[in-house]
């Protein structure tokens, strides 16, 4: 798989991909333009994965993979090239979600601080009662 590094709105099927999954994907990314890693086999976009940057906290946005590649490796390897990059991730995600990326060498955070700290209550607060479910902080290890 070849990766990319761009910018959300250069890519209006990944934009297109966010908005029919919200909240699941965070659109946040959109309106941020953030940076983005495009995962590619051939010529066929197979997943991506968006950062945010807060200041000195930087997060895992989106890890998405469409449908028809999954189960090929290549979440990990988006995975790997982001953490290759930045010396420190964060992420928010479900509680299920938690044990795919502590396989992608995150762990939970039992008392987030700062910005993930915020990002959290403002989630738990606003959005867990519309989608019936909270959600974890996650960093690497």
């Amino acid at each position: 798989m070849n990766i990319i590094k761009s910018t959300v709105l250069h890519y209006p099927k990944i934009m297109w991909t966010i908005i029919k999954n919200t909240p699941t994907l965070d659109p946040l990314v959109i309106f941020k333009n953030s940076k983005i890693y495009v995962g590619y086999d051939k010529e066929n976009i197979v997943g991506f994965l968006t950062i945010k940057q807060f200041g000195d906290t930087t997060e895992l946005g989106t890890l998405y993979v469409y449908p028809e590649f999954r189960r090929h490796g290549y979440a990990e390897q988006l995975s790997d090239q982001a953490k290759n990059d930045y010396s420190e991730l964060y992420l928010l995600c479900t509680p299920g979600m938690s044990e795919i990326y502590s396989r992608y060498g995150f762990s939970v955070v039992d008392h987030p601080a700062g910005v993930m700290k915020l990002r959290k209550q403002l989630f738990d607060i606003f959005i867990a009662p519309m989608v019936g479910y909270r959600i974890v902080v996650m960093k690497t290890k």
